[in-house]
């Protein structure tokens, strides 16, 4: 996919972002979940013509409802699953990853299914050289 390019970030704050993602994927999961990483291409319409890249971090785990995923990125906020099942967080992982990714002009994308969460890192074109 990425052939002889590189990425422009600041690999600690993505290293950061990332971490972030994994540590929620396993905190928030099942023993018998498979924590799915992978490298992704796509286009996002609403975003322009362009072609984002990133990684993806798909886990089975407590369940997010529909209103409280759109609250996921707020600071301190986490959703009454997590707060019943999991007493200890801070609520602030997915507001960090999403503040490293406006720094480097990509976007934190996220999607629920039921118990399946998948999160990404997308970077546009302009971070590929």
């Amino acid at each position: 996919m990425f052939d002889d390019k590189r990425l422009l970030v600041v690999k600690n704050l993505i290293a950061q972002a990332l971490s972030n993602l994994l540590e929620n994927a396993v905190k928030y999961s099942s023993l018998q979940t498979t924590i799915e990483v992978e490298a992704v291409q796509m286009r996002i319409p609403k975003m322009g013509d362009g072609t984002w890249t990133g990684i993806s971090v798909q886990s089975v785990g407590l369940q997010i409802l529909p209103v409280e995923f759109q609250k996921l990125t707020e600071r301190g906020y986490r959703g009454s699953a997590a707060k019943q099942k999991i007493p200890a967080g801070t609520g602030i992982g997915l507001y960090l990853a999403e503040r490293v990714m406006s720094l480097h002009q990509g976007i934190l994308n996220g999607r629920v299914h039921g118990s399946t969460a998948t999160f990404m890192l997308l970077f546009p074109e302009s971070r590929i050289k």
